[in-house]
């Protein structure tokens, strides 16, 4: 039986499962266009550490009743602030925040995406070739659905903490995280052979789609899948009527590897960029 697109938000565990990725991170709407399937302006650095929170955003600027994506942002922030919704002091305040944001980031987590029209090419090959290539060095990450043309995968930041190379550098002068992610992606594009690994966009800036969220243009939902799941995956497993009738309830974004002693994660991350030929000690 379909379900609706405010049907499915309206479930709890759906909810919940949502508002735990948008603590202390910018929420973001993305309008789609109806007519073109182009995206029009965000609905940017919005504030749902809460549920009603969300549902005020979501009432505020009629997220149910028009076409739109959910994101949040890589990076985690400190005292993330409240924005006002009007537009006129909203712009203001957002002003003063895009000169300032920098010094607020504490985290950024690595976000790799294969990307194309060919289901079978980002998912089934190039996807289970990185999926291969992060269990072989027993990485801590997630994946998902990416709810239109690939998988997401996302180590968190904690896992190169360890590296000796800063979350961000304020003063654009520096090697900081989102330059080496920049760096390792293309050279994991390079040396796996992974053709629709999406390389081009690294920015401190830069928001991926929620899991467990409604894709407008597909229909679908961007939905964290266990291993079988993703071995032998179709879209009916992540059709909002299926998903709605799976066990939601605290299943979070089943990360792998956690099961790995936190001191060697650390020594197979080195061993990576070594692996990768990615000298560390120049960028300190």
């Amino acid at each position: 039986m379909k379900i609706t697109r405010k049907g499915y938000y309206g479930n709890v565990d759906i909810q919940f499962e949502i508002i735990h990725q948008l603590l202390h991170r910018e929420t973001m709407f993305l309008p789609i266009s109806a007519e073109k399937g182009k995206p029009n302006l965000p609905v940017r650095w919005l504030n749902a550490s809460f549920i009603n929170m969300l549902k005020r955003h979501w009432e505020q600027f009629k997220f149910l009743e028009r076409d739109m994506n959910l994101y949040y942002s890589l990076a985690t922030y400190k005292d993330f602030p409240m924005f006002s919704y009007s537009w006129r002091y909203k712009t203001q305040q957002q002003q003063i925040w895009l000169k300032e944001f920098i010094n607020y980031v504490i985290k950024y987590d690595f976000f790799l995406e294969t990307d194309s029209l060919d289901l079978n090419k980002s998912i089934k090959q190039d996807g289970q070739v990185i999926k291969n290539f992060l269990d072989q060095y027993q990485i801590k990450y997630s994946l998902k659905f990416s709810g239109s043309k690939g998988i997401h995968f996302i180590v968190p930041s904690e896992e190169f903490d360890h590296i000796g190379i800063p979350v961000v550098d304020k003063f654009g002068v520096y090697f900081d995280r989102v330059k080496l992610f920049k760096l390792l992606a293309t050279r994991l594009k390079a040396v796996l052979g992974c053709e629709t690994i999406d390389d081009g966009v690294f920015d401190i800036k830069r928001v991926t789609k929620c899991a467990y969220s409604w894709d407008v243009k597909s229909g679908l939902i961007a939905y964290p899948l266990t291993d079988d799941q993703f071995k032998n995956f179709t879209t009916e497993i992540v059709k909002p009527e299926n998903v709605i009738k799976y066990n939601n309830h605290k299943r979070r974004l089943l990360w792998r590897n956690c099961e790995v002693q936190k001191e060697v994660r650390e020594k197979q991350i080195l061993k990576l960029f070594e692996d990768l030929d990615i000298d560390l000690e120049k960028f300190k």
